[in-house]
């Protein structure tokens, strides 16, 4: 090796020796300052009122599916609505306001990652970036716009940063329990802060809704209707529609009078039968329990609900076609070929083609609480595939449902499992409707007016009663006539004439009946009030279900179904006879003999006491009998006593 070599490869090793050194010097300087200034700033110190939020979006990744998932709510002149679903009310508003409240006035704290390369580690990858693809290194992102579209918080949310522990310098020790500290950044920045935060961000449906249906609190159920019918079609014309029949089935009505009373059945015999009240109590279960998980609108007819919340054909409707019944006929048939889908169809009613009544395939069902509010469910088809299909029927384009014409291409005929869904067991979901009637005759304790007294009538002859041609309830005697005859009783009126005497006994009991009539009558008053709030009460909470229920198909879980599909043979079992007891089969304990009572009258008398004997003698023998040769002395009544 020559001297030249040596030199060049001397120099090259300096070189790459103060090269490490300058890394390590460098590296081991304390941050610039430009890093930390931002520290303690609020990440976005404008929103400073959550009544200017006008929409929320929630940006993540399904971890099961890699897939990206978009929800969005927005107010809607005032209501908060889900856009993705059909403009479905967003019910859930604590999560609302609690989400928009926890980011506002965000701030940040300590500073845990300066580059990009730092993103991955903290899991504060943007979601809607394409080359993300781990569901780990995703973060969450919320966006916060208000009226003008204009950004409000946009900010990604990653891993949680470890448990909630004492701060040593006490900067978080007045941050209220329920917050923990989470990786944060703003999209427009690589840095990343830990951050005390409370948030419970989701992409689910049911969590920005009101997922129980029916809202009921199973003692206030006083009544149980199941009707199980079925839809029967039948063609009088090979060439015409068929026509649609409801052929009425086996009718269930169970009744119980308090909050955890027996259940009684419509024909059921205590003395042959049982009920098995339990069964019942798991109907009643299974009600409350409904859950919705996804939603389907109704068909609409110039903003107007072709199907009442009674799910009657609308009269408004029916009046703009009056001149054109062949239009009113289409619009019918489509409402049916939507319908029939969802496994349902409208039938004749009573009053004929205008009074068409919803049935479905399953038959139906009802229930009453004590406030007055029935609920009538009816089920149709189910529906399986995956939770996109099932909440609304068809895949999201850009974030909005893809509206169709034809719902039968809605449902994707794939397995769909949840959490608790074993592997292999799809879940039975099905399409519902609902409406809800008030009854009155359901509200307990409703007040009887009293019966006011009836004033004695005077008898004839009785000072000041005169005949009073006004009187329409058969008395004879003013007002005042009545308090004149009253003073002057006792000097005008015979005291030895019982008709006078009993009149008076009448007058003073009516007078006390009167008073205690008047404390009654305040009673009821009182008792009635409060009667009629409790209607209004019921009617203004069933208003608010209809406009709830009216205007949606919904699908709810199928996990708790089979409880509610009951008939007459599975509440009702026979009483049979019990079997001989085992250990006597062939020696029944003896009988007693038969007894024949005689009539009083056919009784033998049995002597009566004897007179006291005289000094000396002795009424009874030596073995206790009665002697031979006493006699018996009665004495007779006193005169005063003989009839």
């Amino acid at each position: 090796m020559n001297d030249s070599l040596k030199t060049l490869l001397f120099a090259l090793a300096a070189l790459l020796m103060l090269g490490v050194a300058i890394t390590v010097y460098y590296q081991s300087q304390p941050l610039p300052i430009d890093d930390f200034q931002l520290v303690g700033q609020p990440f976005y110190d404008q929103f400073n009122d959550a009544q200017e939020a006008q929409s929320l979006e929630v940006t993540a990744i399904d971890p099961q599916t890699a897939t990206l998932q978009r929800f969005k709510v927005e107010q809607d002149d005032g209501l908060w609505t889900i856009p993705s679903h059909y403009d479905y009310p967003a019910e859930a508003a604590d999560r609302l306001a609690a989400t928009a409240t926890s980011v506002m006035g965000l701030t940040r704290e300590s500073l845990v990652g300066r580059v990009k390369g730092d993103h991955e580690r903290l899991g504060v990858l943007d979601p809607l970036d394409e080359e993300t693809l781990d569901p780990e290194s995703a973060g969450q992102r919320i966006s916060i716009k208000d009226s003008s579209g204009d950004v409000l918080v946009d900010l990604i949310v990653g891993k949680q940063a470890g448990e909630r522990t004492p701060d040593p310098l006490g900067a978080f020790d007045d941050a209220p329990m329920g917050q923990d500290f989470y990786y944060v950044r703003r999209p427009d920045e690589t840095q990343t802060y830990k951050v005390l935060l409370d948030i419970d961000l989701s992409t689910r449906f049911a969590d920005w809704i009101r997922p129980d249906l029916l809202q009921i609190d199973p003692p206030e159920v006083r009544q149980i209707s199941i009707d199980n019918y079925e839809m029967k079609e039948e063609r009088s014309n090979p060439l015409a529609a068929p026509q649609l029949f409801k052929m009425q089935g086996e009718q269930l009505d169970l009744t119980r009078m308090g909050d955890v009373g027996p259940w009684n059945l419509v024909g059921f015999d205590e003395k042959t039968e049982t009920l098995d009240s339990a069964r019942v109590d798991e109907l009643v279960a299974g009600l409350d329990e409904l859950t919705i998980v996804g939603v389907r609108p109704k068909t609409l007819f110039d903003g107007l609900q072709v199907l009442t919340p009674n799910l009657k054909l609308n009269p408004q409707v029916v009046q703009r076609f009056k001149s054109n019944r062949p239009e009113l006929q289409n619009l019918i048939n489509q409402v049916q070929f939507e319908l029939k889908e969802y496994g349902f169809n409208l039938a004749p009613g009573p009053q004929g083609a205008d009074d068409l009544m919803l049935v479905s395939e399953t038959g139906e069902m009802s229930l009453g609480t004590d406030k007055g509010v029935v609920y009538s469910v009816q089920f149709g088809k189910p529906i399986v595939g995956e939770e996109t299909a099932i909440e609304i029927g068809v895949p999201l384009a850009d974030g909005e449902p893809v509206r169709t014409d034809n719902p039968s291409g809605n449902a994707v005929a794939t397995e769909v499992k949840g959490p608790d869904t074993p592997a292999g067991d799809p879940v039975d979901n099905r399409f519902l409707m609902i409406r809800v009637n008030f009854d009155e005759s359901l509200l307990a304790d409703k007040p009887v007016k009293p019966t006011p007294p009836v004033k004695p009538v005077p008898p004839d002859g009785y000072p000041g009663a005169v005949s009073d041609p006004n009187e329409t309830d058969g008395t004879t005697t003013t007002d005042v006539e009545s308090e004149k005859a009253k003073d002057n009783t006792d000097e005008d009126v015979d005291k030895t004439d019982p008709t006078f005497e009993k009149y008076k006994m009448q007058l003073t009991a009516y007078e006390e009946a009167t008073a205690a009539y008047e404390l009654s009558l305040t009673r009821f008053e009182d008792e009635q009030a409060e009667f009629e709030q409790r209607v209004m009460e019921g009617k203004k909470r069933v208003k608010a279900l209809n406009e709830r229920y009216g205007a949606w198909f919904y699908v709810i879980a199928g996990t708790n179904l089979e409880a509610l599909q009951l008939d007459r043979q599975q509440l009702v079992q026979p009483i049979t006879s019990e079997p001989a007891s085992p250990l006597l089969p062939n020696n029944p304990l003896p009988q007693r003999p038969n007894i024949n009572f005689l009539p009083e009258t056919d009784r033998p008398q049995l002597d009566q006491p004897s007179a006291v004997p005289a000094d000396g003698e002795s009424s009874e023998k030596q073995d206790g009998t009665t002697a031979a040769n006493s006699t018996s002395k009665i004495e007779p009544p006193p005169a005063s006593l003989a009839v």
